[in-house]
């Protein structure tokens, strides 16, 4: 329905997400411009593997022949899955890292700052309102994919739009702030490399301030290896709890198990749902504390919808 659709509309550019994996994803139909592999780590392990390599040749999956495909920073074992791919079907690997590359600048306010240097572009002092090393990664990969269509096409790479389009980008569940004072934010980290992602992030912008974290996450993730990154910040206060998951296939994790896995010497705060861990949180911060609510897509989309009164939903 998703190809019918595109095909009666006057688009220009179709951007297709896989939805899982990629080498039997249904999305993996069509022969595309551009392909684009951001991250792999370890998830959804029941249905593509329970190895980096095992993940990356699914995720290869969508790599085509003579297809050029652009490729964010992997583990080393998933990368040598990308340059064994790419090289079989003759398909042109560009690289972050290796083809183009990125430079932090200082955070102003809300926003990364980054230069952007390879595939004969240079653009300098580029801004995203996404919160996050990773998030200058994803840019720099977007922005690959954009030059190389570009090249491939033969269209003009005007710098504005590109320094507009990074800017103007927004995402709602990652990093979102869904209140100011006091601060509340919710970010959809539901695997364990979101999880580390996210704690780094913490550390950076937060890590001279209290933050609260209200953590609940579905049972069939890597829930021990996620508390266990998270509980080991010294400014993060850990509160546990759990939501109605999205079937009776797909529970939460019970909130009283999490406790049990936290770090050696660390506890946290257990609660039955999370409205009253919320308010319960709120009544104890202080106006220089933030509070974060973390762990599932289907979690922080209950939360958003809360706080904005509306539907939004997406999926783990």
């Amino acid at each position: 329905m998703m190809f019918l659709y595109f095909a009666a509309q006057p688009i220009d550019i179709a951007i297709i997400e896989v939805g899982l994996g990629g080498l039997y994803d249904s999305t993996n139909v069509w022969t595309p411009a551009v392909s684009v592999i951001t991250t792999i780590g370890y998830d959804h392990m029941q249905i593509l593997g329970n190895t980096l390599t095992a993940i990356a040749t699914q995720k290869a999956g969508i790599i085509k022949t003579q297809v050029p495909v652009i490729v964010g920073k992997l583990p080393a074992e998933a990368q040598q899955v990308m340059i064994d791919t790419a090289m079989s079907k003759r398909a042109p690997l560009r690289t972050l890292g290796v083809d183009f590359t990125t430079k932090l600048l200082p955070p102003q306010g809300w926003q990364e700052r980054f230069n952007f240097d390879g595939l004969e572009a240079h653009f300098k002092d580029l801004t995203t309102p996404l919160l996050g090393d990773y998030q200058v990664d994803n840019a720099a990969v977007a922005i690959a994919a954009y030059l190389t269509y570009h090249q491939a096409t033969q269209l003009p790479v005007v710098t504005s739009d590109v320094k507009a389009a990074v800017a103007a980008t927004q995402w709602p569940g990652r990093f979102e702030r869904l209140n100011q004072d006091p601060l509340i934010m919710i970010d959809g980290a539901h695997n364990e490399p979101a999880v580390t992602e996210l704690a780094a992030t913490l550390s950076e912008r937060f890590g001279q301030q209290t933050v609260y974290v209200i953590f609940a996450v579905l049972a069939d993730k890597q829930h021990q290896q996620m508390i266990q990154t998270l509980g080991a910040l010294p400014n993060v206060q850990l509160r546990l709890t759990q939501f109605e998951g999205p079937n009776a296939k797909r529970p939460a994790t019970d909130p009283t198990m999490l406790a049990h896995e936290m770090p050696n010497g660390r506890t946290a705060e257990v609660f039955d749902n999370w409205q009253a861990a919320l308010m319960q949180t709120l009544q104890e911060m202080s106006s220089d504390d933030a509070l974060l609510l973390t762990g599932s897509l289907y979690f922080i989309s209950d939360v958003r919808a809360y706080f904005k009164n509306g539907s939004d939903s997406e999926t783990d």
